[in-house]
């Protein structure tokens, strides 16, 4: 199997002793693990990218959440206000009322 992959591979290699065989295939072997370490690094950089923005989402949703939760408290208070003031005004008719 490994003669018939050099030969479809690398067809001027007819005549390859043992030594370039041993050449040859620790040559593969560097490249395997060198692409090994990229797909590593790769992989640990997605892995620090995707935590990185999974930690951004979170505090960027806490921001909204911290910001509705301010707008909501202060619309509350708005129709408190406006409901102490609408009150107060039918007090004041009514006792007019009453006074006429």
């Amino acid at each position: 199997a490994l003669s018939r992959y050099k030969k479809e591979c690398f067809p001027n290699t007819d005549n390859v002793t043992t030594v370039d065989d041993v050449a040859f295939f620790e040559q593969i072997n560097r490249t395997n693990e060198s692409i090994q370490a990229v797909t590593s690094s790769s992989e640990e950089v997605m892995d620090d990218y995707a935590r990185s923005f999974d930690e951004a989402m979170s505090e960027n949703v806490q921001k909204v959440s911290r910001g509705l939760d301010a707008q909501c408290v202060e619309v509350i208070r708005h129709f408190e206000d406006e409901k102490e003031e609408r009150a107060e005004l039918l007090n004041n008719m009514y006792s007019e009322l009453l006074a006429k």
